[in-house]
């Protein structure tokens, strides 16, 4: 698994202070760009912010934007990821992306849990998976089919394990969701790893606004009741 932050809102901290403060100044919101950002007026962004927080006014961090490349996880935890549907995504396809069948690539087409690893023999799982893949992609073009036709019927034989590739963007509100919902030790691990790994990016850039993200025994109380898994984030 890969991620990176390909583009985020330009000055993200003083867009969401700008928005917070068009509520409730007489100014208007191009005033307030020219105070904030062009003459730079002196202004502590984070106290602001951790004062909306406190508040629960988190709508003027839905106007910052950040766009990710995430390489490398399962169409199990992409399906989990579009659930949150305040986000935009764009996947790579498997009707016209054929997935590489050489033994090279052969690690790099699937993931499996650490669960599955101790149960199955992965890698012959996978071999096998590979072979009858390109088995019907060759067996179909024989029979008169294009490519992209056999591509995108084979893709029926592959298993939520097959790897796959994606853009996604997300606006700092609901990611702040998502770290509570996905930091959380009853998220699956992929899934998980992925959250805490994006987190810890837009900590080292954007502290300010996610200091304090993850999941919501990190403020607070544990919101599982019954289904908590009994052990709450020790922040470090």
């Amino acid at each position: 698994m890969e991620i990176v932050l390909l583009s985020h809102t330009e000055n993200p901290e003083k867009i969401i202070e700008i928005a917070a403060r068009t509520c409730y100044s007489s100014k208007t919101p191009i005033e307030l760009y020219q105070e904030l950002i062009y003459r730079n007026t002196n202004s502590n962004s984070g106290e602001f912010l951790d004062k909306l927080k406190k508040m629960g006014h988190l709508t003027p961090f839905e106007h910052a934007n950040f766009t990710f490349a995430i390489t490398g996880i399962s169409r199990a935890c992409l399906a989990q990821l579009t659930r949150h549907r305040l986000c935009s995504f764009n996947v790579q396809s498997q009707r016209y992306v054929a997935l590489e069948t050489s033994n090279e690539a052969l690690n790099d087409q699937f993931y499996y849990p650490e669960e599955l690893q101790k149960v199955i023999n992965t890698h012959s799982l996978s071999q096998y998976l590979l072979d009858l893949y390109q088995f019907v992609v060759n067996d179909l073009q024989e029979k008169g089919y294009t490519k992209t036709e056999a591509i995108e019927n084979a893709r029926y034989l592959l298993p939520l394990a097959t790897t796959t590739n994606l853009v996604m963007t997300m606006n700092a509100r609901e990611l702040m969701h998502f770290f509570e919902v996905r930091c959380c030790n009853r998220a699956q691990k992929e899934i998980r790893d992925l959250a805490w790994m994006i987190l810890q990016l837009l900590q080292q850039r954007f502290y300010s606004i996610f200091k304090d993200c993850g999941p919501k025994c990190l403020t607070g109380k544990c919101p599982e009741g019954p289904m908590s898994c009994g052990k709450p984030f020790q922040k470090a």
